[in-house]
């Protein structure tokens, strides 16, 4: 029987490994879709600004300069929108991330109470 026990301790802490490790991953995924999110909205903003100021009544070489950086903000712009059609796939290994985390505390309250039965 000690085997057995030795079994279960071990099948546990490995469950609760990986729950943890799958906690700290949808944490982090988490934080970084927020993080993109505000940098999309702050990269937007930027641009605006720009433009605005290269129509503005400055000189020509100042409404060049900002018509410049109001451009290359729109390629920034357009890369994030291309990384929020990113954060909509890593949306599914969420819920998968989810899915297997609800598994795992499942199964350490299965292994627990089997190895309370005892």
């Amino acid at each position: 029987m000690h085997s057995r026990d030795q079994y279960f301790e071990h099948r546990r802490q490995t469950l609760e490994t990986f729950e943890t490790q799958l906690r700290s991953l949808l944490t982090s995924l988490s934080n970084a879709a927020k993080a993109r999110s505000a940098l999309h909205n702050s990269i937007a903003e930027l641009q605006s600004a720009f433009l605005a100021l290269a129509e503005s009544d400055l000189s020509t070489q100042l409404r060049k300069l900002f018509a410049e950086a109001a451009s290359l903000q729109k390629k920034l712009h357009d890369l994030s929108e291309a990384q929020a059609i990113s954060d909509e796939q890593i949306g599914g290994l969420v819920s998968v991330a989810e899915s297997y985390a609800r598994m795992c505390a499942s199964a350490r309250v299965s292994t627990n109470d089997s190895t309370e039965f005892r």
